[in-house]
């Protein structure tokens, strides 16, 4: 049976239509990736421990967004140096802010800063 529209039979428009709502779906999946790599701002992070104490893990603090696919290590040995990653997940804010808190085993603190923007 034909389509009054079109003059094509019903087996031959759902082919046709499930293509383009696949294209648009291929689409809309495009954009959004591309509006979440607007906001996902990423800083490479890196500390250098140049002491001769290990340093511990305490606290941090990103404000819109977190860490990437590298977190800052729990420890850093004495004299080595460790990376990681932050990013920015609102594409509305335009920086990554934020710090990393390590501590000695004596108490001294070490706090480094992190911005992008």
């Amino acid at each position: 049976m034909a389509d009054a529209n079109s003059g094509h039979s019903a087996g031959q428009l759902i082919p046709s239509n499930l293509t383009d709502l696949a294209n648009q779906v291929e689409a809309l999946r495009n954009l959004i990736d591309d509006i979440e790599h607007l906001g996902s701002l990423s800083i490479l992070g890196s500390i250098e421990n140049l002491t001769d104490k290990t340093l511990t893990f305490v606290n941090d603090e990103i404000e819109e967004g977190g860490y990437g696919h590298k977190q800052p290590d729990l420890h850093i040995p004495p004299r080595s140096p460790i990376v990681f990653t932050a990013n920015n997940t609102n594409p509305f804010w335009g920086d990554t802010v934020g710090r990393v808190d390590y501590r000695t085993d004596d108490g001294s603190s070490v706090a480094v800063g992190l911005t992008r923007g």
